[in-house]
């Protein structure tokens, strides 16, 4: 099996934070609009969703790397996962759990990102993964027609 040097450009974790209250739950949509000027009713406006209603669970905010520690691992639960309609327009909460790592407070958890996504079949990772490759290899048979085209035009030493 060949290294796909693609495999390692996405971050291997996604994040979450605890919605312990308001402040945090504010502190969470910041991270998840990546603003420090988002708030709880720019999530509700764009989702419909109060988080407020939700204390004690984990929302996805992003990306990482590595988890930060000290860790500990264990079940992430409950985690608020909000699923999009067909027609795009409404969404709707969802309550998952998923096997993962906790920093020690477990105000941040992180989850494997290749089987989260497996998990709530979302595509869109394995989707940018695909254009990458498919732009990559269209790139490389660009630079193998030119490499062709120049060696032909190179005049033959008598």
């Amino acid at each position: 099996m060949s290294h796909d040097p693609l495999d390692a450009v996405l971050p291997n974790y996604i994040e979450f934070a605890r919605l312990k209250g308001p402040k945090e739950a504010t502190t969470a949509v910041q991270r998840f609009f990546s603003s420090e000027y988002a708030t709880l009713e720019h999530f509700v406006k764009k989702f419909g969703v109060d988080l407020t209603s939700f204390p004690g669970f984990y929302l996805e905010v992003g990306a990482a790397d590595v988890p930060t520690g000290p860790i500990v691992s264990g079940m992430v639960k409950p985690i608020l996962v909000l699923q999009q309609s067909k027609t795009g327009k409404n969404y709707t909460p969802y309550i998952m759990k998923h096997e993962g790592f906790f920093n020690m407070d477990q105000t941040r958890a992180w989850v494997s990102a290749t089987s989260w996504d497996e998990h709530v079949k979302d595509t869109l990772t394995a989707e940018l993964k695909d254009i990458a490759r498919k732009e990559r290899d269209r790139q490389e048979r660009m630079m193998k027609h030119a490499e062709r085209k120049a060696d032909r035009d190179v005049p033959k030493e008598a």
